[in-house]
């Protein structure tokens, strides 16, 4: 697999060192990566909410529950958009 960077010329470099980027380019790497689980979580759950809401509201005693899942997998999606945004909100200031 190519790795490729983008440079600030618009041209692009196939030979990076990466053993030789800093402590805050690494940290900041990390900062997405927890980001984007961050948002795969909710993700995540709020499928199996639905799927699980759906089966639930097939029986008559646990209709309640089905909704209630049903809920939260439409509030999962809106979670994840916020934890998003507030991950990034310190990236983008600075």
């Amino acid at each position: 697999m190519a790795r490729l960077i983008m440079m600030d010329d618009g041209s692009w470099d196939q030979d990076v060192d990466y053993a030789t980027f800093d402590p805050t380019t690494e940290a900041e790497f990390m900062r997405s990566v927890y980001t984007f689980l961050g948002q795969l979580v909710p993700t995540g759950l709020g499928i199996a909410a639905l799927v699980i809401g759906i089966l639930a509201c097939q029986h008559r005693s646990s209709r309640g529950t089905g909704i209630a899942a049903i809920i939260i997998s439409v509030i999962a999606p809106m979670l994840s958009c916020f934890v998003f945004i507030v991950a990034m909100v310190p990236i983008l200031e600075g």
